[in-house]
Formats: structure tokens, C-alpha cells, sequence
């Protein structure tokens, strides 16, 4: 168990790793570090293939040069040459060091006889004052056609059998008289001292390397890593916004590159995304108002005219005919009643002040009774009780109702209606069906308040179905999905007090 646990702990501190931060700074370091060996490598390389015939002929030029003080006497100094000649060998560029210290090679100087004063390196083991006769007739005679000034050239390259490469470089004094020459004679390095010189000399720099890149590098990462972490997360903070419904949050990114483009895009979007919901609200608004003008335009407007056509009546005969003016006043009264009634609906559907005070449950059953007496039309209710219900989804859930049982009212001719609330999982589902005389969908898509009902639950993501064919009912089918993220203002609960459910009502005569 313990094991395990421990095995747990090690897999939640490397999971740190996944994230994008780390995986930038690791990719930083790791970069950094090959980059610099290979670099560190190559250049090793390179400085060996420096080594060209070119380069040499250039630096032994400038030696040649550098010799001319030697050569004023009559006699050159031989000690004082052989000192010359380490401490040069000392200070010149390092590919002509790793060449003149090879066993093959040799870097030395002659006399105008030819004879050798002052040498260093492996093949020249004559003592000072001996002819160079190590060297070939075809390179003693260059050197003897060199010191004699039959030669112009400033150095003299010739390619030995082999590898070999002997460059030799006359010593003219300020009169153009040649008083001697240097000789520099070197294999190119073969593949294992390349090797070598890469393990004695190139790995220990390059391990230095490494490990300051181990430290710059992750810090350099990190830094980097952060910097475009912290702009995806001002995009998350944003994008986590529009998806609750507030699209005023903007992205504050003023960079110039590809990403400050991108936030600069998602931006504009969410404005004109908020504009469309205005445009929507408002378009809802009138809308809602031309629906309850057509409401009073229908039922209240024509009982008042009703009214006034029986007043009329009833003061034409209310001293001939008493008995006929008592039928117009009561006619009067049934009118004026159904008014109250319909002026009390229309009323109920623009007050949520009972959605808030009794839950979507309560107000539904409260709202489907006096609806159900008020048209004799019998009821059976299915209503469960949902305590996490939000409040914009009551309210659309409510206003469904109302245009649903609006609609049996004035055009099904229904004799029973049955409403059903439930809950399944996170799903909420909303049912009205009536027996009345039907519809065909397809032919009143955009009427009878079908089109409010839709653009009600799309705002919050629900769902809205309808079932009627002529003679066989209407069924208005209302989903919501719980689980759906809402911004705050929306989740306030609509859910007040729990109330026992009535599972079947009937209706009565005006009270």
C-alpha cells in the first residue's frame, strides 16, 4: 500500500512536466545544450581544416619576415634562432603547432648554403650546421633553386609522395638578397589524432558547456515558456467567458505577431457575437410586445367592444323592456369577466415575481390550475420537484407553458391537457400535450408563438420538439441539459420551497 501511494506521489509531481510551460523549457534546454556541442564540435573540425596549403603559406610568409633581424650578421646566431624558433612555434596560429609537432613533421631554418641552423619536430635530428640532406632531391632542389633567387614566390609549396607537404619560404633582407629560408614540412592529421585531439582538447570544453547550458538554458526556457503561457492563459480567462455568455471580456494582447493577430480576431468576434444577442433581446422584446398586443387586440379589446354593444342595448331598452335589459346586463357581466380573466393571464405571463417566490414547480401548477379553470378544460399534472434548476431556465420553461396552454386555449378545441415536469440524470424535460384538433407543423412553423418557444431554449442551449398532425392532439416537448456551464447570474435557483406534487386537477366554474 505504502508502494503504491508512493508510486502515486511520484506520478502527481512529474504530471507537473505535461504542462506546455515545462514541455517549452525542457525543449529550450535540450536544444541549447546539442546546439552548443555541435557547434563546439564543428568548430574543432574547422579549426583542423584550416590547415590548408593557403594558410600555411600565409603564416610562414610572415615568419620569414620576422627572421630578417637574424641575418645581419655575416653569421646567424644559431642559439639565438633555436630560441626564436620555440617561442614562435609557441605563439602560431594552433594548426601550424599541431602540424610542426607531428612525428612526421618538422619546421626549421637554413642557411643561404642550405645548411640547417635552428629546427624543432621529428624528422630532422641533424646537428646544427648539418646540411638538411633528410630532405628529397626534388625538394633540395627547390631549396637550392630558392636560395639562389632563381624563385620570385614568396613561398614555394610542393607536394611530396604521400601526404607529405613541404611549403618553404625564402629570407630576404631589405636589399632583396636571400640570406636563408624556412621550412615547414607536415602530414595532414589522420582521423585518430583528429580523435585524439578531440578527446584531450575539444570534450573537457564541451562538457564546461554543457553544464553552463544545463543552467542558462532551462532559466532561458523558462522565462520564454512562461512568457507565452501567461498570454494562453489570458486567452483561456477569456475564451472560459464567452463560453458563460459574457462576451464583453476582451483579450489583452497587443503584440504584433501571429498571436496578437489571432487574440485581435477572437476579439471583434465576441463583439459582434454580443451585438447579436442585443439585436436578439430586442428583437424578443418586440416581439413579446406584439404578441400580447395581438392578445388584447383578440380577447380583451373584443369583449370591451362587447360591453359597450350591450350597454348600448341594454340602456335602449331599459324602460320598454325589463326583462330584455336584465339579459344585457348579465351579458355585460359575463363579459366583463371574461376580460378580468384574460387581463389576469396576460398579467400572470409578465410576472416572474412567483417563478422567484415558489419554484418553477409550485408556480407551474399554481399557473396550469387557474388557467384550467378559467377555460374548463380538464388537466392531469406530472410535476417533479428540481431544487438546482437555474433561474433563466425556469423562467423560459414557465413562458412555454404559457404560449403552449395560450395556443389549446384559442385554437385546439382540447377537452383535456396534460403537463409533465421531470428530471432524468441532467436532463430536464418539459411536456404539454392536448386532444384537441392538431396542426400541421410544417404550415405554422413561425406562428402560434412556436418561433418564441424555439429562440427561448436555443439561448440556453435547449432543445424544443413538436408532434401534432390534424385530428390526433398536439405534444410540445421542452429540454434542458444541467450540466451545460452558465455564467453566475444564471445559476441562481428558481427552487423555493418543496411542495408535494398534484398528479391530477379538475377543473371548476369561475369562483
Amino acid at each position: 500500500m505504502r508502494a503504491r501511494m508512493k508510486l502515486i506521489a511520484i506520478r502527481k509531481s512529474l504530471s507537473q512536466f505535461r504542462q506546455l510551460q515545462w514541455k517549452l523549457t525542457l525543449l529550450y534546454a535540450f536544444s541549447c545544450i546539442i546546439t552548443i556541442e555541435l557547434i563546439g564540435f564543428g568548430l574543432y573540425l574547422l579549426l583542423i581544416g584550416i590547415a590548408t596549403q593557403e594558410t600555411l603559406k600565409l603564416d610562414l610568409q610572415i615568419l620569414a619576415q620576422q627572421a630578417t633581424p637574424f641575418f645581419y650578421r655575416s653569421e646567424p646566431d644559431p642559439e639565438s634562432l633555436q630560441a626564436w624558433l620555440g617561442i614562435q612555434l609557441r605563439i602560431t596560429p594552433y594548426q601550424l603547432q599541431e602540424l610542426a609537432d607531428l612525428e612526421h613533421g618538422f619546421f626549421g631554418v637554413v642557411d643561404q648554403q642550405g645548411r640547417t641552423i635552428a629546427a624543432t619536430g621529428g624528422s630532422i635530428t641533424a646537428p646544427t650546421g648539418a646540411r638538411a640532406s633528410q630532405l628529397s632531391p626534388q625538394a633540395s632542389k627547390l631549396l637550392n633553386s630558392i636560395l639562389q633567387g632563381k624563385s620570385s614566390a614568396e613561398v614555394e609549396i610542393l607536394q611530396e609522395t604521400g601526404r607529405s607537404t613541404l611549403l618553404i619560404a625564402p629570407i630576404r633582407m631589405p636589399d632583396k638578397t636571400i640570406r636563408g629560408a624556412l621550412l615547414l614540412k607536415a602530414d595532414p592529421p589522420t582521423w585518430q589524432e583528429i580523435l585524439a585531439g578531440l578527446r584531450t582538447r575539444v570534450l573537457p570544453n564541451l562538457l564546461l558547456a554543457g553544464i553552463l547550458a544545463c543552467l542558462g538554458g532551462p532559466l532561458a526556457g523558462w522565462l520564454t515558456a512562461r512568457y507565452f503561457v501567461g498570454r494562453f492563459k489570458r486567452l483561456q480567462e477569456a475564451v472560459d467567458g464567452w463560453s458563460q455568455g459574457d462576451f464583453s471580456l476582451q483579450i489583452n494582447d497587443r503584440s504584433a505577431d501571429e498571436m496578437g493577430h489571432f487574440a485581435n480576431r477572437l476579439n471583434a468576434m465576441a463583439l459582434q457575437l454580443q451585438q447579436l444577442l442585443q439585436t436578439q433581446q430586442k428583437l424578443a422584446i418586440i416581439e413579446e410586445r406584439n404578441r400580447l398586443a395581438r392578445d388584447l387586440h383578440d380577447s380583451v379589446k373584443q369583449q370591451v367592444f362587447a360591453i359597450s354593444m350591450q350597454a348600448g342595448a341594454a340602456l335602449l331598452y331599459l324602460e320598454k323592456d325589463k326583462p330584455r335589459t336584465h339579459k344585457h346586463l348579465q351579458a355585460i357581466d359575463q363579459l366583463a369577466y371574461q376580460a378580468q380573466q384574460e387581463l389576469v393571464s396576460i398579467l400572470q405571463e409578465l410576472r416572474p415575481s412567483a417563478l422567484e417566490e415558489l419554484g418553477l414547480t409550485a408556480a407551474l401548477r399554481e399557473y396550469v390550475l387557474n388557467w384550467s379553470r378559467q377555460n374548463e378544460i380538464m388537466l392531469k399534472l406530472a410535476l417533479q420537484e428540481i431544487t438546482d434548476l437555474p433561474w433563466k431556465a425556469g423562467e423560459a420553461l414557465l413562458r412555454v407553458v404559457q404560449e403552449a396552454l395560450s395556443n389549446v386555449s384559442r385554437h385546439s378545441k382540447a377537452r383535456q391537457i396534460y403537463v409533465r415536469l421531470e428530471r432524468e440524470q441532467d436532463e430536464v424535460f418539459l411536456e404539454i400535450s392536448d386532444d384537441g384538433i392538431g396542426f400541421e407543423p410544417e404550415q405554422v412553423a413561425t406562428g402560434l408563438g412556436l418561433a418564441d418557444m424555439q429562440t427561448r431554449l436555443q439561448r440556453l442551449e435547449g432543445r424544443l420538439s413538436i408532434e401534432s398532425s390534424p385530428g390526433q392532439g398536439t405534444r410540445i416537448v421542452a429540454t434542458y441539459q444541467l450540466s451545460v456551464n452558465r455564467s453566475s447570474k444564471d445559476l441562481r435557483p428558481c427552487q423555493r420551497q418543496p411542495e408535494r406534487p398534484d398528479h391530477s386537477a379538475k377543473t371548476s366554474n369561475r369562483e
